[in-house]
């Protein structure tokens, strides 16, 4: 991971008169009103006001594989943590170590980024 991936992002859906962006940039919160566009363009925006110009984006949304975390744990629940075998290509899902043997895919909206360090938690409390 190179990022906080829980850092809120946002995608840009329109053109609006003297816009730095193109449709498709996404924008990663540096502060409060300072967003940033890849490592080099920052700007003052508000794009929670104006939602059909600036799309907010799920955590997992628009992420190249290589960036997704390699644990997962359920938000819904909260104590199933698991480890990702393979991200399905449309970026929806996910294969856990767990069920390799069926290729169940895991729908990946109920789920969070977790930590190793959560992962092996989690698996000492099931040998218990």
């Amino acid at each position: 991971m190179t990022t906080n991936l829980l850092t809120p992002r946002v995608r840009v859906a329109l053109r609006y008169p003297g816009s730095p962006f193109r449709v498709g940039d996404i924008l990663t919160q540096e502060d409060r009103d300072i967003w940033i566009k890849g490592d080099c363009l920052s700007v003052l925006v508000k794009p929670y006001e104006f939602p059909a110009i600036f799309q907010p984006l799920k955590w997992h949304e628009f992420r190249a594989v290589e960036d997704m975390p390699q644990y997962l744990k359920d938000c819904m629940i909260g104590k199933v943590v698991v480890k990702v075998h393979e991200y399905l290509p449309m970026g929806d899902g996910f294969i856990s170590e767990a069920n390799t043997y069926t290729n169940y895919a895991s729908p990946i909206d109920i789920f969070l980024p977790a930590t190793e360090a959560e992962y092996l938690e989690y698996k000492n409390s099931k040998q218990i």
